[in-house]
């Protein structure tokens, strides 16, 4: 991120074919963390802020994806105008802890002004989910719809906001 003072490092393995998670990993200057997936998810948080260690035993009774994909994997979603989908993921640490849904609610046509190729036709994606502290937040994405490129997303969530775009 533009202006960082410190490094992050995330990875998500997921299988190939299915999309199954099976390892995150994320260290960074607020925590450490490592999550090995399966019916029962196990790893560990490390909150370097509070100071504290967690070890992650936590079961799971239903399929869900890795929160750390699942813009990705709307991107890849067989979108038309009025598509709409759930999505169970798996997060930690959250005020829920676990299995959470992530919702698209709505798909539209619309134009993203890219400062090289120039006009694209894309579509924009409206999505919710249960992340933060009980309180649904609201992502739009504006994907490609040639290549399914991720032009921009706009975060809300708890009274924050953040825009990100591609660089070009």
């Amino acid at each position: 991120m533009n202006n960082s003072k410190s490094g992050s490092i995330d990875s998500t393995i997921a299988d190939i074919k299915t999309l199954k998670p099976i390892h995150h990993a994320s260290y960074n200057l607020q925590r450490d963390m490592v999550l090995d997936f399966g019916k029962i998810v196990t790893g560990f948080y490390n909150d370097k802020m509070k100071k504290q260690n967690f070890i992650i035993t936590d079961t799971t009774d239903m399929e869900y994806f890795d929160s750390n994909i699942y813009p990705f994997l709307i991107g890849w979603l067989p979108f038309k105008n009025g598509y709409k989908q759930d999505i169970s993921i798996y997060d930690y640490p959250l005020a829920k802890i676990g299995v959470i849904k992530a919702s698209v609610n709505e798909v539209k046509s619309g134009v993203y002004e890219s400062k090289k190729p120039g006009s694209r036709k894309v579509w924009v994606v409206t999505a919710s989910d249960e992340f933060g502290n009980g309180e649904n937040g609201i992502r739009t994405y504006y994907f490609d719809k040639v290549n399914r490129k991720i032009w921009k997303q706009e975060i809300n969530a708890g009274g924050h906001q953040l825009l990100m775009k591609l660089i070009e």
